[in-house]
């Protein structure tokens, strides 16, 4: 989940003008041999680039964020809340989509800090009303009752496991 920074680096791109972005996220895709790829567009957002059959399909989400304190690990929250979407089965637009309303949450607040489940699900459906593509609230419930589930019963393990150490 390169930013455009990092994108412009990795394919020897100039940051000019709009088609760059397109332009380079679909040679690294073609070069590389993905099946997606996202890029975070500070505040302008997210873009998804998938492959599909008819081609690379590109989606842009724009930013989520009210306001912006402190951006210090919000490219770091961003691929958490992806990876444990995409973990528990969401469509790839829509683990961009959580990833988006994750970071958005993130730099709201100051320094290093977390995103909680349930600030991501309140969000969510601040933000998701109405939108009928994108997967119904009761799933988006159900994934981060898990993930919450999960992380609850997988502390005292680690926590266990740490003090032997």
């Amino acid at each position: 989940m390169p930013n455009q920074r990092e994108l412009a680096q990795l394919t020897q791109t100039v940051m000019d003008g709009n088609g760059w972005l397109e332009d380079s996220a679909l040679r690294l895709v073609e070069n590389l041999g993905l099946e997606a790829l996202v890029v975070t567009r500070g505040g302008d957002g997210m873009s998804l680039f998938e492959k599909t059959e008819q081609g690379v399909r590109r989606v842009d989400i724009p930013t989520m964020a009210k306001s912006v304190y402190d951006v210090t690990g919000a490219g770091d929250t961003a691929i958490a809340a992806f990876a444990a979407a995409v973990a528990s089965g969401s469509s790839l637009e829509t683990a961009v989509r959580l990833a988006n309303l994750a970071a958005g949450i993130k730099v709201g607040k100051r320094g290093t800090a977390c995103v909680s489940s349930l600030e991501l699900m309140d969000s969510a459906r601040e933000e998701w009303a109405g939108h009928s593509k994108l997967e119904n609230e009761a799933s988006l419930s159900s994934e981060t009752r898990t993930q919450d589930h999960r992380a609850q019963r997988a502390r005292p393990a680690v926590t266990q496991h740490l003090t032997k150490v």
